[in-house]
């Protein structure tokens, strides 16, 4: 390349001629060439914050409301037996579900202490349900209380109180939408202890005669010792006649006898024999 003022020969990376001083001009070469493109960073301060609290837990509080904590009925103490009347005004049981009319009792007991309750109507199927502290079912019935009568434990025997503090007896119908008048129960091991006939069949006593029933329609076992653990010696038939030898006892909430059979002679629970 050369200066067009004096010819000399130039530098090409100099914009004005060495020997006269002239301003050199871009060549065509050089002014078509395309700017070069400078590539810029996106700016940060206009991005939007999308990620805040995506690390934050939900916490979730569960209120638990226990239904049980009051009767609408009042208190029931051991050896009491109180009149009432369902209706379609009552409340509806909060376990079972709409229609079934329900009046709740209280009762405060230690742990330990074994308890019967039996439920008594002309009216309608009884069903029964104790409800422990916690607002939890522990036990209920339908017919253990002999016809359509019910009892907690069934049949006969106690049940054993597993935790201190208030309970619930809940009286209702088996089907819904029944209503009528009542009697309830509440009694204790030790108020029974002399007075069997008030949760036993009437007739059962030591030198009496019974029948050996089971609602199955199985045999039933005899045991050398009156507990549910107890070893079997001898399996019974169903409709067989015995002699009652000894009792009645209770153990972890039933009531036994023992009864002498053709099989031999052992312990069985209450709630298999009928004068």
């Amino acid at each position: 390349m050369h200066c067009t003022t004096c010819g000399s020969l130039l530098n090409p990376a100099t914009r004005f001629c060495q020997s006269c001083g002239a301003r050199i001009l871009p060549t065509a070469q050089e002014i078509a060439l395309p700017a070069p493109m400078i590539r810029r960073r996106p700016g940060r301060s206009g991005l939007a914050i999308l990620a805040i609290g995506a690390a934050i837990a939900a916490v979730v509080v569960v209120i638990v409301v226990n239904p049980f904590t009051s009767s609408d009925e009042g208190d029931i103490s051991p050896g009491e037996t109180v009149s009432g009347q369902l209706t379609i005004d009552d409340s509806q049981s909060s376990t079972r579900g709409f229609g079934y009319y329900t009046d709740t009792y209280a009762l405060t007991r230690p742990a330990g202490e074994h308890i019967a309750i039996q439920l008594n109507s002309d009216s309608f199927d009884a069903f029964l349900q104790l409800i422990d502290p916690d607002g939890v079912v522990v036990m209920s019935d339908d017919d253990g209380g002999f016809d359509t009568n019910s009892r907690i434990p069934a049949n006969s025997g106690y049940y054993t109180i597993s935790k201190s503090g208030n309970y619930m007896i809940e009286v209702s119908s088996l089907g819904s939408g029944y209503t009528g008048s009542y009697s309830l129960t509440l009694t204790t091991d030790s108020l029974a202890a002399g007075n069997n006939d008030a949760f036993e069949p009437s007739g059962i006593q030591v030198g009496g005669s019974v029948t050996v029933l089971n609602s199955s329609g199985d045999s039933i076992r005899l045991r050398v010792t009156p507990s549910m653990t107890a070893v079997t010696f001898a399996t019974v038939s169903n409709g067989s006649s015995a002699v009652i030898t000894a009792g009645p006892t209770t153990a972890k909430g039933y009531t036994w006898y023992e009864i002498e059979t053709s099989e031999g002679t052992g312990w069985t629970r209450v709630d298999f024999l009928q004068p």
